[in-house]
């Protein structure tokens, strides 16, 4: 596995780039689901501009999150303006989905942030805690660290990521 990358490093690249998509491995989980809300919706309140893909969509068990209108599936190519691509909780590149692996590919930057210990680090930028129960406590720690916004959304995405997982 390749080093991580420290808070400050990923602090530099959400500050430097203004286009991501926040994505989650297939058949996706409350931690999958709630990850991806929970940092999408604080990249929103920084300004930036995101996608959240999964390649099956939301399951209806998650429907009831805030924000959860926002999970859509990837389409055949990525966005034009794409720059970030943020795999979340997903231990293997190619569990986000045939779809989303081409928005990995498409992204300039690939950003790994993954609590599975059998993650070989396939990002540019990882952030890859293999100790943490779940992905939503690794970004609460981050988003709490960095001073990222904790919005009402974000909240209770990571509550419902650290509870479900």
């Amino acid at each position: 596995m390749s080093e991580n990358a420290s808070p400050q490093e990923i602090k530099a690249l959400i500050d430097q780039y203004q286009v991501f998509a926040v994505l989650s491995h297939i058949r996706p989980d409350g931690d999958a689901i709630g990850s991806q809300l929970a940092l999408g919706d604080a990249l929103e309140k920084l300004g930036k501009k995101v996608y959240y893909f999964n390649e099956d969509g939301l399951p209806e068990s998650m429907a009831f999150m805030k924000g959860s209108e926002r999970i859509q599936l990837p389409p055949e190519t990525a966005p034009a303006d794409l720059e970030v691509a943020v795999a979340l909780d997903t231990a293997k590149r190619d569990r986000v989905g045939k779809r989303n692996v081409g928005i990995l590919d498409a992204a300039k930057v690939v950003l790994n942030i993954d609590h599975h210990i059998t993650n070989p680090g396939y990002g540019d930028v990882n952030y890859i805690i293999g100790t943490a129960p779940a992905c939503g406590e690794i970004l609460y720690d981050l988003i709490t660290e960095l001073d990222l916004p904790l919005t009402e959304i974000t909240r209770d995405a990571i509550y419902v990521a650290v509870s479900t997982d």
